[in-house]
C-alpha cells in the first residue's frame, strides 16, 4: 500500500516535471509566431537613438556562425568556430560462466580522452547583411546626386529645402554607419557544446593487440576476465562557420565600443537554433506532442496509484485470528 502510494507520487512529480516543460516550448511557439523578424542592422538603428549607454531590445533574426579568429580542424586545412574530438577505448571482455564454464563476451566502450578547440569568441552575422549594405550605399549615392543639382536651383528657397533634405541624409547615413550587422554572444547564455553538429568518427586499431588481466581477489579462485581493446573510436563534432541559425533573445548595444551582443532576457523565451523559424517551429511542435502524451499519462498512472494505495489504506482490515489455547505445562 505504502509502496503503491509512492510509486503514485513518483509518477505525478513526473507528470508536473513534463508540464513546466511543454508550457517552456509552449510560451517559445507562440512567441516565434507573434514577433516579426528584423535585421541586426536595423535593430542597431533603433538602439542608437534609444537612452542609456546600453539600451537592448528583444528580436528575431536570422545568422551564420561566424568567429574572429577560427580554429582548423585537426588533419584537415577546414575552418571551424570550434572543433570537439572525443576518444573511446572499445574493449572486448571474456568471462566464463560460473557453472558451465563456457566463455561469455561482452563488448563496451569506455571514454578516455576528450579535446576541444574553440576559436576567438562566437559571433552571429546577419543574413540580409549585404541588403543593409546596399540600402546604406544608396544613401550615399542620393547624397552626390542631391548636390550635383543643388547648383542648377536660383531661388533661395528651394536651395534651403535641398540642403535640410541632404542635411538629413546625411545624418541618417552618419547613424548607419555606427550600425554593426554582426553581434557578438554572450557565453553564459549561447553555449558553443550546444551548437555543435556532428561531423564524423573514425576508427583506430592498435599496433599490437592489448590484453589486460583483471585481478580477481575472491575465495573460489575463478578465472580472472581478460579484457582485449579492440581499438579507439574517436568521435567529431563542431560548429561550422557560415551555417544558417534561428535567433530569439535580447540585443544590446555598447554605444561606447558600437559593439552588439546577443543574449537571454531572463523574462521572455530564448531560442538559438539551426534552420529556418519553420523548421524550429516543427521540432518544436514534436517535443509539445511527446511532452503532452508523456505528462498525461504520467499523471494518470499516478492518480491511479493514490487511487488504489488509498483505497487499500482505508478499507476495513479483517480481525486478527482468535488467540489459540493456553500451553500446558508439565
Amino acid at each position: 500500500m505504502a509502496l503503491t502510494l509512492g510509486i503514485g507520487a513518483v509518477f505525478m512529480s513526473v507528470g508536473c516535471l513534463l508540464h513546466f516543460s511543454r508550457k517552456g516550448v509552449f510560451q517559445k511557439q507562440c512567441m516565434m509566431k507573434y514577433m516579426d523578424t528584423t535585421t541586426l542592422g536595423d535593430a542597431a538603428r533603433e538602439l542608437w537613438e534609444a537612452e542609456g549607454l546600453r539600451p537592448s531590445k528583444y528580436v528575431e533574426f536570422y545568422g551564420y556562425t561566424d568567429c574572429k579568429k577560427p580554429v582548423e580542424r585537426r588533419g584537415t586545412s577546414e575552418k571551424v568556430v570550434a572543433h570537439l574530438e572525443t576518444t573511446y577505448r572499445k574493449e572486448r571482455e571474456v568471462t566464463k560462466h560460473s557453472r558451465t564454464e563456457q566463455p561469455i563476451t561482452h563488448h563496451s566502450e569506455k571514454q578516455v580522452a576528450s579535446s576541444l578547440r574553440e576559436g576567438d569568441g562566437l559571433l552571429f552575422r546577419d543574413v540580409n547583411a549585404q541588403a543593409f549594405d546596399i540600402a546604406t550605399q544608396k544613401i550615399k549615392e542620393e547624397i552626390e546626386q542631391r548636390r550635383k543639382e543643388l547648383s542648377g536651383f536660383g531661388s533661395v528657397l528651394s536651395r534651403s529645402k535641398y540642403l535640410n533634405e541632404i542635411k538629413d541624409m546625411e545624418w541618417e547615413l552618419s547613424m548607419r554607419s555606427k550600425c554593426n550587422t554582426t553581434t557578438k554572444t554572450d557565453p553564459k547564455h549561447v553555449s558553443i557544446r550546444d551548437l555543435m553538429v556532428d561531423d564524423g568518427s573514425t576508427f583506430e586499431k592498435p599496433e599490437a593487440n592489448v590484453v589486460v588481466t583483471v585481478n580477481s581477489n575472491n575465495d573460489n579462485n575463478k578465472a580472472a576476465p581478460q579484457i582485449t581493446v579492440e581499438g579507439y573510436r574517436t568521435v567529431h563534432m563542431k560548429v561550422p562557420l557560415g551555417k544558417q541559425v534561428y535567433c530569439l533573445g535580447k540585443l544590446t548595444l555598447d554605444k561606447v565600443s558600437c559593439e552588439l551582443t546577443f543574449g537571454r532576457d531572463p523574462d521572455k523565451p530564448f531560442v538559438v537554433q539551426y534552420g529556418t523559424e519553420q523548421d524550429v517551429l516543427e521540432r518544436y511542435e514534436m517535443s509539445h506532442r511527446i511532452f503532452t502524451a508523456g505528462m498525461y499519462t504520467s499523471l494518470a498512472l499516478g492518480s491511479a496509484c493514490i487511487v488504489s494505495g488509498t483505497y487499500n489504506l482505508c478499507k476495513p482490515q479483517p480481525p486478527p485470528p482468535p488467540p489459540g489455547p493456553p500451553p500446558i505445562l508439565d
